[in-house]
């Protein structure tokens, strides 16, 4: 299915039917580096203050094992996201690196919607990678994870492994590494990305992890795994049909009211994104305080 929408998007984009809004996203990818036009120097805002200084007094390592590839999303529409990636990375000592101001897109919009533009920009994406040295890539981004993991190699070889962070958290739970404390003692459910679990079969790690964490209490919705329900703000969807993206939410926030949960958990940050606004759309007497969190975000707030 994939692969027949990919080809139609290609013919469309040919012959001049993208529509407006995701046209808009192409343009500032290719204009400022990211899917919003924002600033380049901005996309280290929400770094941790001592990562930043070191980035603004040139001493943050040009090389290193491991490099962290934020992506678009969680560096410039999220406060919390890439500070709780880099808490748990930092307590048990991971020799990593950033591009920093100069991480771009990875391009994944622009493959969406079948450009042109899409292998030239993803070839300048992995000659900056492969500069660093690095070993291994990790993301908290499914979309950027999709991309390096199953699209880049028709384009080029990054030379290095990639995780998500659902896989690179596990990992280091399961190393002894990474401990949890207290007693969080609420409902939690899991939403399963399009990019993640429709895609790569990614199912279990993330539920491994919640799992982990002392006194949550795990609930299934009654559609998970390759039944999700998805989110509504993936494939372009946002951009080209907002509405339907936040009624598509808003149907998947009522799957997990309808389980009990108190927090929902997912493992892309377009999803949290758009489950959030989904909560929004619902009445607050219906929805009470269900909370939609980055399985990152749930690590570093139960970390010992």
């Amino acid at each position: 299915m994939d692969e027949i929408v990919e080809g139609a998007r290609k013919k469309l984009y040919k012959d001049g039917f993208t529509p407006e809004p995701v046209l808009g996203i192409r343009d500032n990818i290719m204009k400022m580096g990211n899917v919003y036009a924002s600033a380049k120097a901005d996309r280290i805002d929400i770094y941790p203050s001592e990562l930043k200084q070191k980035i603004k007094d040139g001493t943050m390592k040009e090389t290193a094992e491991t490099l962290l590839f934020m992506g678009c999303v969680p560096s410039y529409l999220d406060m919390k996201m890439i500070p709780s990636l880099i808490k748990p990375l930092d307590a048990v000592g991971v020799d990593y690196t950033t591009l920093a101001t100069e991480e771009g897109c990875c391009g994944f919009p622009l493959f969406l919607m079948g450009t042109d533009e899409f292998e030239p920009h993803a070839e300048k994406v992995i000659e900056r990678i492969r500069a660093t040295g690095a070993k291994e890539l990790v993301t908290p981004c499914a979309g950027c994870y999709k991309t390096f993991k199953k699209i880049y190699p028709e384009v080029g070889d990054l030379g290095l492994e990639v995780y998500h962070s659902v896989h690179y958290l596990e990992k280091l739970i399961n190393e002894g590494k990474l401990k949890f404390k207290g007693d969080l003692g609420k409902k939690v459910t899991y939403h399963d990305p399009c990019d993640l679990g429709r895609a790569f079969q990614i199912f279990e790690e993330p539920r491994n992890i919640l799992k982990a964490i002392p006194g949550l209490e795990f609930v299934e919705m009654a559609r998970n795994r390759l039944q999700a329900r998805c989110c509504g703000g993936g494939g372009g969807v946002l951009a080209n049909n907002p509405d339907m993206a936040v009624d598509m939410a808003a149907e998947r926030v009522r799957d997990a009211l309808a389980v009990g949960a108190k927090i929902i958990v997912s493992g892309c940050a377009a999803c949290k994104d758009n489950l959030r606004k989904g909560a929004k759309a619902i009445p607050k007497q219906e929805r009470g305080k269900i909370k939609i969190m980055d399985i990152t975000e749930i690590v570093a707030q139960n970390m010992e």
